[in-house]
């Protein structure tokens, strides 16, 4: 085989072993693990009085609070699990969420922390029929009351990233989330193309000074 359709061949080998590395790895497994991971409790009280629990292999849980939020709203009370992602990656999840809030859900709101912000993944719900009459959850009948949903975050390197509840006034009913499917599908970072753009390079000069 000529040198130059050597080259791509290699090349085309190389690139491809890159691609077949950055594979799904499923459940909370190393580097993804539950040792990892840290619960945060924010507020007065700490979440509210609600708390959460480290990734087993398949799962991780959350409870909100329900002891009321002294510090609400200067300071909301939530409830964190969270991790400084050990690689850049594309996260994706399933999510389970109940809430028993007489007000609904926009009281109880469950979404993931990336860094500093909060991107809210539960609806807040319909509106009121009428005066005084917000959907209610404390019979877990009213649209919003349970809700699922499945999500993909971009996540870089050594970013915060977590799942929590923010129970905003934190009374008159917790919301609970289970998070599964979680699955990691590694992201090559630029420096690793650009090492091995090099090396192309590199064995490319070689073989031509050996014609």
């Amino acid at each position: 085989m000529p040198v130059p359709q050597l080259l791509v061949a290699l090349l085309a080998t190389i690139v491809l072993a890159a691609v077949s590395s950055g594979t799904a790895e499923a459940l909370f497994i190393a580097p993804w693990d539950g040792g990892q991971w840290r619960l945060e409790l924010r507020g007065v009280p700490p979440g509210g009085g609600g708390t959460g629990s480290l990734p087993q292999l398949t799962e991780l849980s959350l409870q909100g609070g329900d002891s009321f939020c002294n510090s609400f709203p200067s300071e909301h009370c939530l409830v964190i699990v969270q991790i400084n992602a050990p690689e850049a990656a594309t996260v994706r999840f399933a999510w389970h969420y109940e809430t028993t809030d007489r007000d609904g859900p926009s009281f109880d709101r469950f979404g993931y922390t990336l860094g500093e912000s909060f991107s809210q993944l539960t609806t807040d719900g319909p509106p009121p029929t009428g005066p005084g009459t917000p959907t209610r959850c404390d019979d877990r009948v009213d649209p919003g009351c349970i809700q699922n949903g499945f999500a993909s975050v971009d996540v870089t390197r050594n970013t915060p990233f977590g799942f929590a509840i923010d129970c905003t006034d934190c009374g008159f009913g917790p919301a609970s989330v289970t998070i599964s499917n979680f699955e990691v599908t590694p992201v090559p970072e630029p420096t690793s193309l650009l090492l091995l753009g090099s090396s192309m390079a590199g064995v490319g000069l070689v073989a031509c000074r050996r014609r």
